[in-house]
C-alpha cells in the first residue's frame, strides 16, 4: 500500500514551477540577454566574414554579455571553450590557422585560470577577443576543423548573411535540445566501439580470439576471451567532467582491478578526451588500477593492439 505519507505530498504538492513562489527571468543576466539579443543579431547580420570579431566587440554591449551572446547562439558551452583553453597551452598553439590568413591569439597560449563562466564573466577584451576568434573561426581553422565538438564554431561564415543566420536560428533549437544531445552521445560511444573492434578485428581473428561483452556476470565495454584468458577493456572517453570519469576510476579502484587481476585476467582501460585530462585524479586511478591503458589514436590503439597479440598468443 502506498505510504499516506505520499500520498499526503503528493496531494499538497505544487507539482510544477509555479507563479507562486518564482517569476521568469528575475535573474539580471537573463534580463539583459533578452534587452541585447537583438544588437548582437544586427551586428552579425551587418558585419562580414573578415571585421565580425572587431565589429561585436565595438558593439554597445559589455564582453560578458557579448560572450554569453555568442555561446548561447552557438551552442557552445563553456566547459567546450575551458577544454579549448587546455588544449591549446598544452599544445602550445599560438594561432588559429585559416585558408587564407591567421588569427594570433593574446593570451590564451599562457591561460593559466582556465575559462570557467567565472573568468569569461571577467575577461577583458585580450581575452574576450581570444574567445570570440575560437567562436567565430574553429571549425575552418587546421587547429580545431578535425574535431566535431568545434562544429558549431563558425560564426564568421553567417556574419553578413541573413539567410544562413536564419537557418542557423531555425535549426539552433534542435540541435542544442538536450535530448537531441543524449542521442548523439549515445551514437558517438556506439560509433567509437565500432572503431575499437574494427581496428582489433585483424588480430582477433590470426590469435583465434573471441569477443563478448560479459564477465563474472558483470557486463563491460568490450571482453576478449580465449580459453580461460580474458582482457577486459573499458572505453572511457568523456570530453566533459561528468559523473562518469569519477565512477569508472571508483569502480576500478574499489575492487574491480583486483578482482580481475586475482583471476590472472587483464583489466585494459582506452582513457581519452578533455574531460579526463582535466580530471588528472580520476585519470591517475585509472592507470594504477589497470593492467594497461592507452588513448584512441592510432599511436594508442597498435599499442593496445600489441598488448592483446603478447597476452593471448
Amino acid at each position: 500500500m502506498k505510504n499516506p505519507k505520499i500520498a499526503e505530498l503528493m496531494n499538497e504538492g505544487k507539482w510544477f514551477w509555479s507563479n507562486d513562489f518564482i517569476k521568469p527571468h528575475v535573474n539580471p543576466l537573463l534580463i539583459e540577454l533578452e534587452k541585447t539579443y537583438s544588437v548582437v543579431l544586427e551586428t552579425i547580420e551587418n558585419s562580414n566574414e573578415q571585421e565580425i570579431i572587431a565589429d561585436l566587440m565595438a558593439a554597445k554591449i559589455s564582453n560578458a554579455l557579448l560572450l554569453k551572446h555568442i555561446m548561447v547562439l552557438l551552442d557552445t558551452s563553456a566547459e567546450t571553450l575551458d577544454r579549448a583553453a587546455m588544449y591549446i597551452k598544452h599544445k602550445g598553439l599560438t594561432q588559429l590557422t585559416l585558408p587564407d590568413r591567421v588569427i594570433p591569439f593574446s593570451v590564451l597560449t599562457s591561460q593559466k585560470s582556465g575559462l570557467s563562466n567565472n573568468n569569461i564573466y571577467k575577461a577583458g577584451n585580450k581575452l574576450t577577443a581570444d574567445i570570440l576568434a575560437l567562436l567565430c573561426y574553429a571549425s575552418e581553422s587546421i587547429e580545431f576543423y578535425n574535431f566535431d565538438t568545434f562544429k558549431n564554431c563558425r560564426l564568421s561564415k553567417l556574419a553578413g548573411d541573413s539567410e544562413k543566420l536564419k537557418q542557423h536560428l531555425y535549426y539552433l533549437s534542435l540541435r542544442s535540445s538536450t535530448q537531441i544531445k543524449q542521442i548523439r552521445a549515445v551514437d558517438f560511444g556506439a560509433q567509437l566501439e565500432a572503431y575499437i573492434n574494427l581496428f582489433l578485428e585483424p588480430v582477433l581473428l590470426e590469435l583465434g580470439v573471441s569477443k563478448t561483452r560479459r564477465y563474472k556476470e558483470q557486463q563491460f565495454d568490450l571482453v576478449l576471451y580465449k580459453d580461460d584468458k580474458h582482457i577486459i577493456i573499458e572505453i572511457a572517453f568523456q570530453e566533459t567532467t561528468n559523473s562518469t570519469l569519477e565512477r569508472k576510476s571508483k569502480q576500478a579502484k574499489n575492487g574491480l582491478y583486483k578482482m580481475i587481476n586475482d583471476n590472472d585476467d587483464r583489466l585494459v582501460y582506452i582513457v581519452d578526451g578533455a574531460g579526463y585530462f582535466k580530471r588528472s585524479n580520476a585519470l591517475h586511478d585509472l592507470i594504477n588500477y589497470s593492467n594497461f591503458s592507452c588513448t584512441v589514436s592510432e599511436v594508442g590503439l597498435n599499442r593496445l593492439r600489441e598488448y592483446v597479440t603478447s597476452y593471448f598468443k
